[in-house]
């Protein structure tokens, strides 16, 4: 069986295991605050900026400012194009790992 999945062939945007952290966390607790995005994944802010950054760029999430009684909020949330993306970087990793003997 000639396997369909390269490792080098995976969404770029999303193969990267701060970016898989923030794309779970997002898909697993919907609008989160930077604030508790930075905490849940244990990141700097110039990690999150950064990776964050990556992600809207790809159209995988979109950042909203939020008024609250401490200050504006950054919001993070992921939209349906980076549920789809996620869902198949994961799917073309099981695929790979299930069929690395034939490599």
């Amino acid at each position: 069986m000639k396997i369909d999945v390269k490792i080098k062939e995976l969404d770029q945007k999303i193969f990267h295991p701060k970016r898989i952290l923030l794309m779970s966390f997002l898909i697993a607790l919907g609008s989160v605050s930077q604030g508790d995005l930075k905490k849940k994944c244990e990141l700097t802010w110039g990690e999150l900026t950064s990776h964050l950054k990556q992600l809207e760029k790809a159209n995988y999430v979109t950042e909203r400012q939020v008024p609250t009684i401490k200050g504006p909020r950054s919001i993070i949330t992921v939209t349906q194009q980076g549920i789809k993306a996620y869902k198949l970087t994961l799917s073309q990793l099981k695929h790979f790992l299930e069929n690395r003997d034939e490599i």
